[in-house]
């Protein structure tokens, strides 16, 4: 089935875009000014997963952040609803299908 025939189905304000972007909020830079790599600096991996979701008609929803701890320390005595956005945890830090459903 095409993509224009499954979206003729439904109302615009039903048609959702959703995009992710990885933080990697602990990495260094592994460029100076020269351009050239910096050798003898290990990589890390310490990531968070952001998503974005809008409407075909430009309604945006929160922002929500993937990462790996449960409850993190900023967290622990503010709501999500307060800080504007959800958080939810896995073991990667990834999108996976049992968070897009939710």
């Amino acid at each position: 089935m095409r993509l224009r025939e499954v979206l003729a189905r439904y109302p615009p304000k039903d048609r959702f875009n959703l995009d992710e972007a990885a933080l990697f909020w602990a990495a260094q830079p592994d460029k100076g000014l020269s351009k050239a790599k910096i050798s003898g600096k290990k990589v890390s991996k310490n990531r968070l997963t952001l998503v974005f979701v809008c409407s075909q008609l430009g309604e945006k929803l929160d922002i929500v952040f993937i990462g790996k701890a449960a409850t993190p320390r900023p967290f622990r005595s503010r709501s999500q609803e307060a800080c504007g956005f959800w958080y939810e945890n896995n073991e990667k830090a990834w999108m996976t299908a049992k968070l897009f459903t939710k």
